[in-house]
């Protein structure tokens, strides 16, 4: 399996190195210690471990308005495989052959998207979960593809290699056929931060300019790439937009400084701050606008957090070091990462607020 990534590409931690993920690289995760229920105002933040598949790790990276929860997890033989969450069950959703897959993305009807090795790992494909039923979505031409996002209509987006395995480029797969939507006049997009679609068909994601120096965060709407800028540095991602439009991700605020979490609507972009530190990155937005991601405290630990109205919390973990928020939902259920006590393992985590 070959993954091509060139020029300078800053990759944020969307995906952690569970398995042979190998296109992506998570960030070290610093001292943090907070208890399982935190005060939320007048309201509480609950946080669940969801468990593994028998091999000690896992993460979640989205869940649907039902509250089911998709991601990965290693299991007993060592592999990293898939999973579901629903109703305090974790299931192995399987591969294509190999030993390694992931799902990054469910609608409100269950339908998963992800990534699996196929047989003997000789690559690594977009893939489509209903019903019980994996499916092979192929790429554009090279050996490596992951889907990230689907809508409500079952438009899937992602990244793929392109023939030759020389570059990857966004996709947008609907009804059987797999399309390249273009770039930010460079040579490649995706690996930092996944790229999402929401009900109305808009996708975000990341993709270099014109001369492949700078990777900035894109809109892509009626077969238009618009270029969403920075906070003031050379570097951008967007990791998901809303049903009104509304965009998140992370930008440096000068060049070569930390990511900074931002919220994109309407043409502007907003610094949506830190817990005290100097670094944070959004990864998941409600239709209601609440916002979730990591940041980092004054002391440089890296927590999850909750933003809304303007307020950014952090959410607690599972009793280890930091952790991340991946997705929210319309009812606010939280999805994500964080280390268990004493640092044994990094679980998938619920944050429920009551």
């Amino acid at each position: 399996m070959q993954c091509v990534r060139t020029a300078r590409r800053w990759t944020l931690p969307l995906v952690s190195t569970l398995g042979v993920a190998a296109c992506h690289n998570d960030l070290p995760l610093e001292p943090a210690s907070n208890p399982a229920v935190l005060s939320l105002t007048s309201r509480s933040v609950t946080v669940t471990d969801l468990g593994d598949l028998g091999g000690g790790e896992s993460e979640a990276f989205s869940i649907n308005p039902d509250g089911v929860i998709v991601g990965h997890s290693t299991t007993a033989n060592g592999e990293t495989h898939a999973f579901l969450w629903r109703s305090g069950a974790m299931t192995d959703l399987g591969t294509l052959g190999g030993s390694y897959s992931a799902a990054f993305g469910i609608d409100p009807a269950g339908t998963i998207v992800g990534t699996s090795a196929t047989t003997g790992d000789a690559a690594q494909h977009a893939v489509l979960w209903r019903d019980g039923v994996l499916t092979d979505l192929g790429t554009l031409g090279g050996s490596y593809s992951a889907a990230y996002g689907i809508s409500p209509d079952g438009s899937i987006v992602g990244e793929s290699n392109i023939t030759g395995d020389v570059a990857s480029h966004i996709f947008l797969w609907r009804n059987g056929t797999m399309t390249d939507v273009g770039t930010l006049g460079g040579s490649q997009c995706g690996g930092s931060g996944g790229t999402r679609i929401n009900p109305a068909g808009a996708i975000v994601g990341a993709c270099f300019t014109s001369g492949d120096v700078f990777e900035h965060g894109f809109l892509w709407r009626d077969g238009t790439m618009i270029d969403l800028g920075t906070l003031g540095g050379d570097f951008s991602a967007a990791t998901d937009i809303n049903p009104k439009g509304t965009i998140v991700g992370a930008s440096n605020i000068s060049e070569g400084s930390p990511f900074h979490a931002f919220l994109w609507q309407r043409g502007t972009m907003t610094d949506l701050g830190t817990l005290g530190g100097t670094y944070s990155a959004a990864f998941g937005i409600n239709p209601a606008g609440a916002i979730v991601g990591q940041a980092s405290t004054p002391r440089g630990q890296r927590h999850p957090f909750l933003w809304r109205d303007g307020t950014m919390i952090d959410l607690g973990t599972l009793g280890g070091t930091g952790g991340a928020a991946r997705a929210i939902n319309p009812a606010g259920m939280i999805a994500g990462r964080t280390a268990t006590t004493g640092n044994a393992t990094t679980h998938a985590t619920l944050w429920t607020i009551k």
